[in-house]
């Protein structure tokens, strides 16, 4: 579109010679007379060319700790539908502060094809298609560990509180569309949105799947001042259950641990 504009600002003023020049020249010969007119003026001009990236808008860019991080996230989530374990963890290594007006993920479950499609903005005012980006997983539907009480709470005590029985199968919500994002209501971070508006996302890089079709993410709750973990919240597990290594209820101590199954 820049090199359009300039195209057009530097014909304005040659058409306006060209008419003058057939003015001032008459009809006759004025032909020969204002191509020489025109060759002169053609110096002036610069040679300005369309690419095929900038005729078809061009490749959106994003910064590179994003595009790496998007890219061990579709790893990460084809290991997790295509292992050999369920009701399993594993770390995707997180999302790095993706800007006001950077990049944002969406998530799409489409129940007719049962597959979910990942979209990716950015460039320009976080609102351009990064379309060498796009993600697609069959046979996958999205998850939160999150939207009520029983389901955080079931989760909590099936995997991280010890000695607790364990109904794993009530424990994680399904989801048809999951959105990740930069938000500025509250606090300035990554923030993620299930359908309920944007919650707290301190997941400390955590994927869970119960079954190798679903995969979980964790939206967060603040966590105890004395950094103890629970999951007696809606909005989702106390970020401390993702984050403190030292817990011995959080994901990442039960793991290293071996008290809970990594997906492999």
């Amino acid at each position: 579109m820049v090199a359009l504009s300039k195209i057009v600002l530097y014909l304005i003023p040659i058409i306006a010679l060209v008419l003058l020049g057939w003015y001032y020249y008459g009809s006759e010969g004025g032909f020969s007379k204002l191509e020489s007119t025109v060759e002169t003026v053609e110096g002036y001009v610069p040679n300005i060319s369309l690419g095929q990236d900038e005729l078809a808008g061009g490749r959106v860019e994003i910064d590179a700790e994003h595009r790496e991080a998007i890219l061990r996230l579709n790893e990460t989530i084809n290991l997790m539908l295509h292992g050999t374990e369920t009701n399993c963890f594993v770390n995707y290594s997180g999302f790095p502060e993706l800007d006001e007006d950077g990049t944002s993920l969406t998530l799409t479950y489409n129940s007719a094809e049962d597959k979910t499609t990942v979209a990716i903005t950015g460039g320009a005012g976080g609102s351009q298609t990064v379309t060498d980006l796009e993600l697609e997983f069959e046979g996958m539907q999205p998850c939160v560990i999150a939207g009520n009480e029983r389901i955080t709470q079931q989760f909590y005590e099936s995997y991280l509180d010890p000695g607790t029985s364990q109904s794993p199968s009530s424990a994680f919500n399904p989801v048809n569309s999951i959105t990740i994002a930069y938000n500025t209501d509250g606090h300035n971070e990554n923030r993620i949105n299930y359908g309920a508006g944007f919650e707290d996302f301190e997941d400390g890089g955590w994927l869970f799947t119960p079954d190798k079709r679903h995969i979980c993410f964790f939206p967060t709750k603040q966590g105890d001042i004395g950094g103890s973990c629970d999951g007696d919240g809606e909005e989702g597990l106390d970020d401390d259950c993702l984050t403190d290594t030292n817990e011995d209820e959080s994901i990442p101590y039960r793991v290293r641990h071996n008290s809970l199954t990594t997906c492999s």
